[in-house]
């Protein structure tokens, strides 16, 4: 889109957009159909008392419309950074923290108890969904995302590729969530509440050195559909040095003071100890060390 976009081409732009629109969502109503599958299996698969197998069956459902939501709403993100305006992109992202986090303690506020969560979840994605779709329309008056400008050979162009970042992203959602499904299944609910939170400061420091990667997307791309190789090839060293650098002085300055700020946030009980912190912090220099080769 980024190459497309540089070369003014107004159909080829429409043809892209509404092939990975319509794509994506088959892929949002099998999430759906596998989903309410998961949805009523939750409760039964992991310990958790029998009181509460109606509220977890009902939050898993709720959480899973909510990444449905998000999916299907990507087409939408992706024209806004192809387009030079990652700053809206952000600014909405932000806006869904604020959005959700608002309302998530209103609504625990009024006793709304775990459903909170996912309530809050749903809105928040649904409402940056709609923000993000207005702001393309207005970036882009003549785009016209219609299932008649699906386009067969684009799907296959971008498919032949997107299918490996499609696997790779399975792959690490696999990875990043399978520490909390085993650690809940063999030890306890308990110990994952502990692990997600001695983890939460890495993943939203991470995030902020992820977007240096994830921002150079368009230039890379506008520099490739202008042959400008040499440039491309340049610009991708100085970024995997900054990501690279970024990401070791950001692990370890996090890991050198989160024991004492996970301790007075919420109690030592929910620290889940030096080892399981060092290796956090060696997750995210992975990470984050890969995330140039992927732009």
């Amino acid at each position: 889109a980024a190459r497309f976009d540089h070369l003014k081409e107004t159909d080829r732009i429409n043809r892209l957009a509404s092939t990975a629109f319509f794509a994506q969502n088959v892929i949002v109503f099998a999430i759906l159909i596998l989903g309410v599958v998961m949805a009523f299996a939750f409760p039964h698969f992991f310990p958790i008392r029998p009181e509460l197998h109606r509220e977890a069956t009902f939050v898993m459902a709720l959480s899973v419309l909510g990444v449905a939501v998000s999916i299907g709403s990507q087409t939408f993100s992706a024209l806004l950074v192809a387009n030079q305006q990652m700053h809206v992109d952000n600014l909405i992202g932000l806006l869904l923290i604020v959005i959700r986090t608002v309302l998530t303690v209103v609504l625990l506020k009024m006793g709304w108890g775990i459903y909170s969560l996912a309530i809050a979840h749903v809105a928040s994605r649904t409402t940056t969904a709609i923000l993000a779709a207005i702001r393309v329309y207005k970036l882009l008056p003549h785009l016209e995302i219609r299932y008649r400008n699906a386009s067969w050979e684009d799907f296959k162009q971008i498919g032949g590729l997107g299918i490996w970042f499609s696997l790779g992203g399975l792959a690490g959602i696999a990875i990043h969530s399978m520490d909390s499904a085993v650690t809940a299944k063999i030890v306890s609910v308990e110990a994952v509440a502990a692990l997600v939170l001695t983890g939460r400061f890495y993943e939203l420091t991470s995030g902020l050195v992820w977007l240096v990667s994830d921002n150079a997307r368009p230039m890379l791309g506008q520099m490739l559909g202008q042959n400008k190789l040499n440039e491309s090839f340049a610009a991708y060293r100085q970024l995997f040095g900054l990501s690279s650098g970024l990401a070791v002085v950001v692990a370890f300055s996090v890991w050198s003071g989160n024991a004492n700020f996970v301790t007075k946030w919420v109690g030592a009980v929910n620290y889940a100890g030096s080892l399981v912190d060092l290796a956090l912090a060696f997750t995210i220099i992975a990470g984050l060390w890969n995330m140039p080769n992927r732009v």
